[in-house]
């Protein structure tokens, strides 16, 4: 009989431990989520400046070679900024916003020559063309980043809108033949147009932290941006020819993005709620 008891003691008492011990592990499981919960959430600030490749409007270019008889085939590849700004609320997923600004340019001076030319569109003059094209985007992101880690690559997408400048004036020498065609500003209007993005950098953190919440660390991304656009850009040269074109009047497509090589500065901070 003692040791029936005996025997029912220890096993409630080897009940109750690992009930207690059951309990203890769920609350240091509670108490982890908890404190995971009121964590501070990462946030990191960027600026970079960026090159960009293949902005081209090829149809554009081809007439204005035919009808002109420019020289250029493409925009000079223009310098830009960018700024971007993304908060980390899941483990290692960025969600924010990316803004920049570039303007591609196009200029050049030449002889034009209406001897060379099967049907002539102005007479013997001195033509200098300046064009500029303005691209400001701007993008909603998510990117995959390592906040854990002093070095680390990573990888985003992004999609939004890009406001889109284009600017077009002719200034010609003067000429007394009546087929010369006068200066003037040929197109100067503004457009909306869809963007994407996706890129890819590494991240190359400094050794020593700016504080405790806070370090540096300069970037090295490539980027590739599609920002389709069109217009009538043609239409005031159109106006200035000796005879009328149909396509000079009708809208001429862009690729106002292209590739994008970006080096840049960033802090990763740590903010409570």
């Amino acid at each position: 009989m003692k040791s029936r008891v005996i025997a029912a003691v220890i096993l409630v008492a080897s009940v109750a431990g690992g009930l207690q011990a059951q309990d203890v592990e769920t609350i240091r499981r509670v108490d982890s989520a908890k404190r995971e919960a009121r964590a501070p959430r990462p946030f990191r600030a960027t600026i970079d400046v960026n090159w960009t490749f293949g902005i081209n409007g090829t149809e554009f270019f081809q007439d204005y070679i035919g009808l002109l008889g420019g020289t250029a085939r493409s925009f000079e590849t223009p310098t830009g900024v960018s700024f971007a700004a993304e908060s980390f609320q899941f483990d290692n997923i960025g969600l924010g916003v990316m803004a920049g600004v570039y303007r591609a340019i196009m200029r050049e001076s030449y002889y034009y020559d209406p001897a060379l030319y099967l049907i002539p569109t102005a007479a013997a003059q001195t033509i200098s063309q300046n064009i500029e094209m303005q691209v400001i985007p701007a993008y909603f992101l998510i990117d995959y980043f390592n906040t854990r880690r002093q070095f680390t690559g990573y990888i985003g997408a992004g999609l939004g809108i890009a406001s889109v400048g284009f600017s077009w004036v002719e200034t010609l020498s003067k000429s007394s033949d009546p087929n010369n065609r006068n200066s003037g500003v040929r197109y100067d209007e503004n457009s909306i147009a869809f963007a994407a993005t996706i890129r890819t950098g590494v991240s190359l953190g400094f050794d020593d932290p700016f504080s405790s919440s806070s370090s540096a660390a300069v970037y090295f991304e490539a980027a590739y941006s599609y920002i389709p656009f069109s217009a009538p850009v043609f239409s005031g040269v159109g106006r200035t020819l000796p005879f009328e074109t149909k396509r000079t009047s009708e809208n001429y497509s862009f690729q106002a993005g292209g590739i994008a090589l970006k080096l840049g500065f960033s802090i990763l901070m740590t903010a409570g709620d």
